[in-house]
């Protein structure tokens, strides 16, 4: 965990001094050649219950990717990385706070 959470502090997280966090975990992972890997997770199950969600559906596929015709600019998120990448208000960051054995 400490080598993720490393990596993770150049510029992807940064430390926190929230009184509220979530724990982070280690999950084994399947791996075809046998190693044993480990995803970093963080369980926010105590921040989803008291959270309101958006009722508004997502939109139909189909739809969704006719508004890409003629578009000339597109833009990749790294899935290694995935939600960790896109940005979120400042007032929620305090929200995603989570701890691990070296901090917040």
């Amino acid at each position: 965990m400490k080598t993720q959470v490393e990596k993770m502090l150049q510029g992807v997280i940064r430390e926190s001094d929230c009184p509220c966090f979530a724990p982070a975990i280690l999950v084994p992972k399947k791996n075809l050649d046998g190693k044993p890997k480990y995803r970093f997770c963080v369980d926010f199950r105590a921040l989803n219950a008291v959270t309101r969600f958006n009722l508004y559906p997502l939109p139909a596929m189909d739809e969704a990717a006719s508004t890409l015709f003629g578009s000339r600019y597109f833009s990749v998120l790294d899935m290694f990385l995935r939600f960790l990448q896109v940005s979120m208000m400042g007032d929620h960051r305090e929200r995603t706070a989570f701890t691990v054995p070296s901090g917040h």
